[in-house]
């Protein structure tokens, strides 16, 4: 994986065999059979559970922010979200009510 990464910076095979102590054939080899990492992270679109919607919006209706239902649901509900997932979910679903807290 270091010969791939370092021949991806522009190393010829002569500075990679001598950089790596291993032959130049073994260089070569390790560059032929050498599959490329994936491009980019898959990351999945998580959503909240329908549990976390109903003690969500009390809070809301309570005039609470993102950052204290966050830190609400842990304490008092045992719950557990990302507070990202939740401040997204806050801001585009109510954008005119939370616009001055970004």
């Amino acid at each position: 994986m270091l010969i791939y990464i370092d021949a991806r910076r522009g190393h010829t095979i002569q500075d990679l065999a001598l950089r790596h102590h291993v032959p130049r054939r073994l260089v070569r080899l390790a560059l032929d059979t050498m599959q490329p990492p994936p491009r980019g992270v898959e990351r999945s679109h998580s959503h909240l559970d329908s549990d976390l919607m109903e003690p969500i919006q009390t809070m809301l209706d309570q005039g609470l922010g993102p950052k204290q239902i966050w830190l609400n649901l842990m304490d008092n509900h045992d719950l557990s979200v990302s507070y990202t997932l939740l401040r997204h979910y806050v801001r585009y679903r109510f954008p005119q009510r939370y616009a001055a807290q970004w």
